[in-house]
């Protein structure tokens, strides 16, 4: 999601800590979680449910969805 460009998740977390208040990171990552869950699963990802890929997402994520969807 361009949080951060952290090659693991210590820094990632670090770097995502930095943009959000103290006070909202546990409701923060409850609902990252919930969203993961339900918009982009690991079997059965839409890309026209997962607003945040469909509109920030890499291209060739996006590119490869499409063309599975072109051959299937």
């Amino acid at each position: 999601w361009g949080f951060s460009n952290g090659k693991n998740v210590v820094q990632t977390e670090k770097d995502a800590k930095r943009l959000f208040p103290k006070e909202l990171w546990n409701s923060l990552h409850l609902q990252i979680i919930w969203y993961g869950r339900q918009f982009s699963p690991a079997r059965g990802w839409n890309l026209e449910k997962d607003i945040i890929t469909k509109t920030i997402g890499r291209k060739s994520v996006i590119r490869e969805y499409l063309k599975r969807k072109k051959a299937g």
